[in-house]
């Protein structure tokens, strides 16, 4: 509490956001001439007030990891650039670190992988976990089992996922894991969240033998998975909600080497309208993000030919797009030309941007909704002049956004690659660069949708929202349209499951569920509540849902409470020839004001639609 009001008071007196004019430079560290960064940086605030140390410590650090030939430096900077500690690792780090203050051990923990396994750096000491083989993907942070306890979840080169529970800073495997894969993987990262709101965190692999894996939190495979496609998986897959289907499931979108972006149900197959075929092979794992604020995701990625792709949900190009940027790679192709994307409001005009970076030179370059590119705001991060010479160094990983010293402006992190003999034949050195940027959009994440490689500090690769216009409030996250259970039954609806667009841990939250006049409902905890139905009540109820988090941030959502069943559409708690009869009435529109009770039993197949694939199902159930 002490904590969210320091903070509360510092953003109201002490913060006076600036609307630039383009970004200013606020700080550049030079990392040597041996190799560069080949992983994107981690803003992470190890103390938080009023556990500082000092003054000197306020605001996020920075965590990159700085690799040469045979070994690797893991560098923490403060928020003005001045180092803390760098620690020294006998092999190459490729995995983006991941980070959070874990409460049951009470510090902040650091994670990453390395040639030998799973690295953890607590406290400025490091450890490892020994693996199977070495891992280059970024670990994942996710509570598995919903106990307000993360999980890390990580696979290994050789394709074996695992899981460990962290206890008083020793990983401890989680039961089942882990859990071969049956093929190599190759710097492509895991998703991890929720698919089925209904469910607990799925966890979705990508192997380089182009199969797609969902699994359980036990290590189990969901139906319909593994699912083989016919080209290899290029690009880590992402989570995020592209169907119209109100059940509330998200999607998992995926791009494979014949240039097609895949839009996959949980039960595996291609939602209508996709694959899609792009213009040329894929750069870039697809992001999303609403970037027209219409209240759908949109998928962006780039393409080999210099093209950034921003499709909608049914697969067309949004207006504008793609946006060509063949005049801003600065000739011939280089490996990994484009890193994957970002969208945040850079400018403070109430619009995201789409940012898009490229390796040669390090150039950012920043489009708007609607195509047009923002070149005031170009940030050319491997550019660099002293005295006559220019220096260039090369991107080889995503920034990272944040308002890192909490003046209530962002900032920008890029670490850049050495480049040796470049132009003129001027050796160039690897950086950490920090640049100021608009007003933090505070208290609208729908500003700030996808401001970090795989969206989240926990690197899940998830987008929970699905938008949220100007003028509305912002969601917490992905709660389902409507949640049912039969009327002599209870039901448990849990926050944790579907508030995860916000930062803090749910144990934090506060939680209220409010609306229900025919129901019962007990809240258990801070974010868990028990529906009870005594006196078996058949209908559908409107209730908001609303997480307040300790820094005061305030999101709700409103969605239907059904107590009934699928088939018994005229409520009498069994499938019989009147529901059938009152089906007919309802597809020939013979009931003036169908209730939405009758629509949704009748509607069995869940496709927000009344037809006769429904009424065969309804059929079957009679049989």
């Amino acid at each position: 509490m002490l904590k969210s009001i320091l903070t509360n008071l510092f953003l109201i007196f002490s913060i006076t956001a600036v609307a630039l004019a383009q970004p200013v430079k606020e700080w550049s560290v030079n990392a040597g001439m041996e190799g560069g960064f080949l992983t994107s940086p981690l803003l992470l605030d190890l103390y938080g007030p009023p556990q500082y140390p000092g003054s000197a410590y306020y605001g996020q650090e920075v965590f990159v990891s700085y690799a040469a030939s045979s070994s690797s430096v893991l560098f923490q900077l403060k928020s003005n650039g001045t180092p803390i500690n760098n620690i020294q690792f006998d092999s190459v780090i490729r995995s983006s670190p991941t980070g959070d203050y874990f409460a049951n051990t009470g510090t902040a923990q650091i994670l990453f992988g390395d040639s030998n396994g799973l690295c953890i750096v607590s406290s400025g000491l490091p450890q490892t976990v020994p693996c199977q083989a070495g891992i280059d993907a970024a670990p994942v942070l996710a509570d598995l089992d919903t106990d307000d306890w993360q999980e890390i979840v990580a696979i290994d080169r050789m394709g074996n996922l695992y899981a460990w529970n962290l206890d008083d800073f020793s990983p401890t495997l989680v039961n089942g894991f882990p859990i071969s894969l049956n093929s190599s993987v190759t710097l492509l990262n895991l998703a991890v969240g929720n698919i089925d709101p209904n469910s607990f965190p799925e966890i979705v692999a990508a192997t380089d033998d182009s199969s797609l894996h969902v699994l359980n939190r036990f290590g189990e495979y969901l139906t319909g998975w593994p699912h083989s496609f016919g080209s290899a998986i290029v690009g880590s897959p992402v989570i995020g909600k592209i169907d119209n289907f109100s059940d509330g499931t998200r999607n998992i979108v995926v791009a494979t080497a014949d240039a097609r972006i895949h839009v996959l149900r949980l039960s595996g197959g291609n939602i209508m309208g996709w694959p899609r075929q792009l213009s040329s092979s894929v750069d870039t794992s697809p992001i999303l993000a609403d970037i027209d604020l219409d209240n759908r995701l949109e998928i962006i990625v780039i393409t080999s030919d210099a093209k950034v792709h921003a499709l909608e949900q049914d697969g067309n190009p949004v207006q504008g797009w793609p946006v060509d940027l063949s005049a801003y790679i600065g000739g011939e192709r280089a490996n990994s030309l484009f890193m994957d994307p970002l969208v945040v409001d850079i400018n403070g005009d109430y619009m995201v941007e789409v940012l898009a970076p490229i390796s040669r030179n390090g150039v950012i370059v920043p489009i708007r909704a609607d195509g047009d590119i923002l070149e005031e705001w170009i940030i050319s991060a491997g550019i660099d002049t002293f005295d006559t010479n220019i220096y260039h160094s090369h991107l080889q990983a995503s920034p990272t956004i944040s308002d890192i010293d909490y003046d209530g402006q962002l900032e920008l992190v890029a670490a850049t690659f050495a480049q040796i003999g470049g132009p003129g034949g001027i050796n160039s050195p690897a950086r950490v660069k920090c640049y100021e940027l608009g007003p933090d959009p505070i208290g609208q994440p729908y500003l700030k949708p996808w401001p970090i490689y795989r969206q989240n500090v926990y690197r899940t690769g998830v987008q929970s929202g699905s938008g949220g216009g100007q003028g509305m409030a912002p969601n917490c996250g992905l709660f389902p349209e409507r949640l049912s259970f039969l009327p002599n039954d209870e039901m448990v609806i849990d926050f944790a499951l579907y508030a995860n667009d916000l930062d803090s841990p749910s144990s934090s939250w506060t939680c209220s569920l409010n609306g229900a006049t025919h129901l019962e409902i007990v809240q258990e905890n801070n974010r868990t509540f028990r529906v009870i139905n005594p006196d078996g009540w058949i209908g559908v109820e409107g209730v908001v849902g609303t997480v307040i988090d300790p820094d005061g941030l305030s999101c709700s959502s409103g969605f239907e409470i059904i107590s009934g069943q699928k088939g018994d559409i005229n409520g009498d708690q069994q499938q019989n020839l009147q529901d059938i009869t009152i089906f007919g009435d309802l597809v020939l529109e013979l009931i003036d004001n169908p209730t939405s009770y009758q629509i949704w039993s009748a509607d069995i197949n869940d496709d927000d639609l009344v037809t006769v694939q429904d009424l065969i199902l309804l059929i079957d159930m009679l049989r």
